[in-house]
């Protein structure tokens, strides 16, 4: 699959890496135009993210039917529309098959902070989902678009997501998210894991 076979409107996963850091954000292809696609600006944490960085790559990841397709160190560069910043991306070859990972649910329960106001527990989180409890009764929620920022081992972690799912569970609302966007939540969940496993022996 190149990139002249995707269509306008089609959604995309960008993850932009720098060093030992991504960032992984859902957007949709503007334009498409030969070996080069433009998409929508990204946004993280509310605001619009800047891909001037020399140091910074860029993956993109298409979900199909079958399986994930995945262009690797694409190159790309800023293109104002509207004064907007929206990203021209380029590749001449096809992407591969993106053979994910099975999400690994690590449980959590640690307090966080619902649209950087509202204080629930976070429940558990996966390299795709976040879920979280409330005791306010806020349902009919599903397909509302959320941030949440929770203490992680030593540094606070940031997701945007949308609510999918909803239940009443012992007098709490648990929600369910699918992630939009995020800090590099798989290295997160490996740390953790080495953190309790090394707290385990001791």
């Amino acid at each position: 699959m190149f990139f002249h076979d995707l269509v306008e409107g089609s959604p995309i996963i960008l993850k932009l890496q720098r060093q030992k850091q991504s960032i992984t954000v859902e957007t949709r292809v503007y334009k498409v135009q030969s070996d080069t696609i433009v998409v929508e600006p990204i946004v993280y944490d509310g605001k619009y993210v800047n891909v001037a960085d020399d140091e910074l790559t860029i993956s993109v990841i298409h979900e199909t039917e079958e399986k994930p397709i995945i262009w690797k160190n694409v190159v790309f560069k800023i293109l104002r529309i509207q004064n907007l910043p929206y990203i021209a991306l380029a590749c001449r070859n096809p992407g591969v098959v993106f053979n994910r990972r099975i999400s690994f649910r690590l449980n959590l329960d640690v307090q966080g902070v619902l649209n950087r106001s509202e204080k629930v527990i976070v429940h558990d989180i996966s390299s795709t989902g976040i879920s979280f409890y409330t005791n306010k009764d806020t349902r009919k929620m599903v397909g509302t678009p959320v941030t949440l920022k929770f203490l992680g081992g030593y540094e606070d972690v940031y997701v945007s997501g949308e609510i999918v799912r909803e239940e009443e569970k012992d007098d709490k609302y648990l929600y369910g998210c699918t992630i939009r966007a995020s800090v590099d939540i798989d290295r997160f969940i490996s740390e953790e894991q080495r953190r309790r496993a090394m707290k385990g022996k001791r």
